[in-house]
């Protein structure tokens, strides 16, 4: 599978992951019992809505603002989990324990990787694209880093095998959240060609054709050229219309429009 494959599966892929780490989210905190003591129920509840909806975005491939606000909240969430944790952390006449100290760096991990996604999953036009190239796989790196961190918190080795079984669809929903933010060049938009100066055939005895003929050679000419542009137009507005830029009515207009129907 080459990575326009890839590339093109990712959102359903991404959808799928964040559904799935949605149910083990309450699975893991309520169940287990691995959150956080400031951590309720209604708290972890909602969360987990919040990458349920997430998934569902992925899956209906919208590329809106809802996915950059939620992952926005979240992003806040883990601020004021890190703040949580430093401030018990330093309130005991500086008690850097190792525990406080790791989940400290975790919320703060998790907060840059969270706020980082919001970034990249901006619609197009907001300018983001640039920065979904180069950096499309910095979120699920520092948040893989994040879970690491957290890892070394766990106690029992059953434990951790469950975190990690856990957290695991969480580490590769982000990775494709990630590559389904890269451009694909194959679609951008192309420069508009220039058509080229056209010269006229010279005949057998080095005159130049009449001007009837001229006309209609250059006319022809520069017909087949503009219907090979308005084809590349009109696959551009395909693209953009499957990338959720534009509507279906909008592509159809412009289509008709170009097609001179």
């Amino acid at each position: 599978m080459n990575k326009a494959r890839l590339r093109e599966l990712s959102p359903t892929i991404a959808g799928v992951l964040f559904i799935l780490y949605a149910v083990s989210h309450i699975v893991q905190k309520i169940l287990f019992g691995y959150g956080y003591r400031i951590e309720s129920h209604t708290i972890i509840i909602i969360r987990a809505g919040l990458y349920l909806l997430v998934g569902i975005m992925f899956l209906m491939k919208k590329k809106n603002f809802v996915l950059p606000v939620c992952f926005g909240i979240l992003s806040l969430y883990s601020l004021y989990l890190f703040v949580w944790h430093f401030v018990v952390m330093v309130s005991y006449g500086g008690n850097f324990h190792t525990y406080y100290v790791l989940l400290t760096l975790c919320n703060l991990l998790a907060f840059i990787s969270h706020l980082l996604m919001a970034v990249i999953l901006l619609p197009p036009r907001t300018g983001s694209s640039g920065i979904a190239k180069n950096f499309w796989f910095a979120p699920a790196f520092i948040n893989g880093l994040s879970v690491m961190v957290n890892l070394y918190t766990v106690g029992s080795i059953i434990s951790v095998i469950a975190f990690l079984i856990l957290n695991v669809p969480c580490i590769l929903a982000w990775a494709f959240a990630g590559l389904s933010t890269v451009p694909n060049e194959a679609h951008q938009q192309k420069p508009v060609q220039q058509t080229p100066t056209y010269y006229p055939p010279v005949s057998n005895t080095g005159n130049y054709g009449t001007a009837n003929t001229m006309s209609n050679n250059y006319q022809n000419y520069t017909a087949s050229i503009d219907s090979g542009d308005k084809t590349n137009e009109i696959r551009n507005y395909k693209k953009l219309m499957d990338d959720g830029i534009i509507t279906a009515e909008e592509f159809e207009a412009k289509k008709k429009q170009l097609l001179g129907l």
